[in-house]
């Protein structure tokens, strides 16, 4: 909407209309306060409008009571305003109770000594003209219905007089897609509210897809559960969104979407924690999320978890999930830091079952890594769930087991060597010193 003040045309940008909890107070001043739409954007424009107190130095200094008025009014109006939203805030989608101080009629009181004094400034005739006959005025008296016709509404099918109207004076054109998505889910609050928050994060790639979905479907299921996402979950199925071409098995976002909504939000929430700082592989791990089969639902977002935990470690690390090497397995998360090169192995057991390693797989690991640079295993890791802290050292066993097997290798003997580990007993003490270092632990939730 456009509001005159001294000449000067300025905008309330239409975007303010998107916000859920403005929504709400429209859609509460239509039903409860009995108000026409276009009173009800009037009321609610009047309020946004920061621009009701620009005023000439001269006119301030002449009319200096009415200004310390108009100042006092739209405080007091703000305050209300602000405490109704919070309100609806608090309770999406459903009823608000207001009390009375909060109800329409207290805003129309307000509104109407607003516009008096607003008509009551007469500033000089040299510095400007009567502000009674500005643009503000006459939109506050619109909006309370009181000197005032709201113009009629029309018909959703007719359009406006003259012809359609063009984007307002300075606004961007309404994305078509976005347009296509606001008739398809009109007059449900759910889906609006959903593709509200949709367009207010910027997320393009996934209303480019509700998009899509308008002909083969009706995106409104879609959009009512994106309307219970956060602003940090949205931001993380727009990640799944962005990778899902990685993904195995022909899965996308969609399912990620349909999922419980607890665990949903648990996914969401770690995807959107270490999105930043992944380079590649997280389409696979969002994947095994998603397809969690045997390691139930904690397991599967064991790559997650054991990232996040592992950024709290390594803060200025780079992570890459599901590294193929030579042989049957990949590396689960290659950690790459300060010119070093980690690779973690993430196990997801049973929370009852003991915490182990595969023999064959610790002894190749302990074999790999005797020569990494800054002394042998420093760049190996071994991360478990929590439930198994108790029981890490079983498997700190086992690669004390296996080391002690490796031994009799002379190649190993002849590789420690090299690092200044000449017999077996060293080389155990030098396996126990970097147990000390976090070399077999546990990610956190």
């Amino acid at each position: 909407m456009a509001i005159e003040i001294e000449g000067t045309v300025l905008d309330v940008p239409a975007t303010a209309f998107e916000d859920v909890s403005v929504k709400g107070f429209a859609e509460y001043l239509r039903t409860e306060g009995e108000m026409s739409e276009p009173e009800a954007r009037r009321f609610i424009e009047a309020v946004l409008s920061e621009q009701v107190m620009e005023l000439g130095d001269t006119y301030l200094e002449s009319m200096r009571g009415h200004v310390q008025e108009i100042q006092r009014l739209r405080g007091e109006l703000r305050t209300k305003y602000d405490a109704v939203l919070d309100r609806f805030r608090q309770a999406p989608g459903k009823p608000v109770e207001l009390p009375p101080e909060l109800e329409p009629e207290a805003f129309r009181d307000l509104f109407n000594q607003l516009a008096d004094e607003i008509e009551a400034l007469k500033p000089p005739e040299e510095a400007i003209g009567p502000v009674k006959d500005s643009a503000t005025a006459k939109e506050l008296k619109d909006a309370l219905g009181g000197q005032g016709e709201a113009p009629p509404e029309k018909p959703p099918s007719e359009p406006p007089e003259g012809g359609p109207k063009g984007p307002p004076p300075g606004g961007p054109p309404v994305d078509p897609k976005i347009q296509a998505l606001r008739d398809a889910v009109a007059g449900k609050p759910l889906a609006e509210q959903g593709l509200a928050k949709l367009e207010s994060g910027g997320h393009q790639g996934l209303i480019d897809e509700l998009d899509d979905l308008i002909e083969k479907g009706d995106p409104t299921g879609s959009l009512e559960q994106i309307s219970s996402l956060t602003d940090q979950q949205l931001e993380g199925l727009a990640e799944v969104q962005r990778v899902q071409e990685e993904m195995i098995a022909g899965r996308d976002w969609f399912d990620v979407l349909d999922l419980d909504p607890a665990y949903r939000a648990e996914m969401l929430d770690l995807i959107a924690d270490v999105k930043d700082v992944v380079d590649s592989g997280l389409g696979e791990a969002i994947s095994r999320g998603i397809n969690w089969g045997e390691y139930g639902p904690q397991g599967a977002l064991g790559h997650l978890f054991a990232a996040r935990t592992l950024r709290g470690i390594f803060p200025d690390a780079r992570f890459d999930f599901e590294v193929p090497v030579t042989g049957p397995r990949d590396i689960d998360i290659v950690v790459k830091t300060g010119g070093r090169t980690i690779d973690v192995e993430v196990k997801t057991p049973d929370p009852l079952s003991d915490p182990r390693v595969p023999p064959r797989q610790i002894r190749r690991d302990l074999l790999n890594h005797l020569g990494d640079p800054t002394g042998p295993w420093e760049d190996l890791m071994y991360l478990f769930p929590p439930e198994q802290g108790g029981r890490i050292g079983m498997v700190e066993n086992s690669l004390l087991n296996a080391l002690d097997d490796a031994y009799q290798n002379p190649a190993v003997q002849k590789a420690l060597a090299a690092r200044g580990i000449m017999t077996q007993a060293d080389a155990e003490a030098a396996l126990l010193a970097r147990f000390n270092n976090y070399m077999v632990g546990t990610y956190g939730y």
